[in-house]
């Protein structure tokens, strides 16, 4: 383990979503303590893309362009004939699956970019602190998978900021039932 690697330790959340004929409720329960370590040079690749996100556009969506522009060549080369019209059908698909993909790669981007708004009052060090922490959020598992049903995990930084919240703020920032937002406050506290 390097020092130069930021460490994060997270209480793990399970919501389970309960479908019936009254509507969607939620069931939760509090997980385990999870660990992270982000390698320092990748939380500044991930903060300078948060900072220049056309090179992580173009970069991310390279492929779909290529199949945009293969699409657009199927499409406008070709004479019209029985036969090249599955061709030309093809091309039509590759252009609007390009498109999708490339739609979707971007939004995601965007989004992304809207975190580093939030980073424009932190010095550099802090700055890399929260992009190295969105790195282990990509990272780690979204899905739990018991026998039965499979439940959304969502993590609880366990730091300073967090420490400092009283049990409503951390349910309102964790969208937590209040008996697990009391059940995470004591653990969180209980570990420090």
């Amino acid at each position: 383990m390097n020092n130069n690697n930021f460490k994060f330790r997270a209480l793990e959340v399970h919501t389970l979503h309960i479908r019936d004929f009254t509507g969607e409720k939620i069931v939760q329960a509090v997980g385990e303590i999870k660990e992270f370590e982000i390698a320092r040079a990748a939380a500044e690749l991930e903060l300078q893309a948060f900072i220049k996100p056309l090179k992580l556009i173009l970069n991310n969506n390279f492929k779909f362009i290529i199949l945009i522009l293969i699409g657009v060549i199927l499409i406008f080369t070709l004479t019209a004939s029985a036969q090249i019209f599955m061709i030309k059908a093809l091309g039509f698909i590759a252009v609007f699956a390009g498109l999708a993909a490339a739609a979707a790669s971007v939004k995601d981007i965007l989004n992304r970019r809207r975190f580093l708004l939030d980073l424009n009052n932190l010095d550099h060090e802090d700055a890399l602190r929260h992009a190295a922490w969105q790195l282990a959020l990509k990272a780690a598992p979204k899905k739990f998978n018991n026998d039965r049903d499979e439940s959304d995990i969502d993590y609880i930084l366990i730091d300073d900021d967090n420490l400092r919240l009283d049990i409503k703020a951390l349910a309102a920032k964790y969208n937590l039932l209040n008996a697990i937002a009391a059940q995470a406050y004591e653990i969180i506290h209980d570990l420090n």
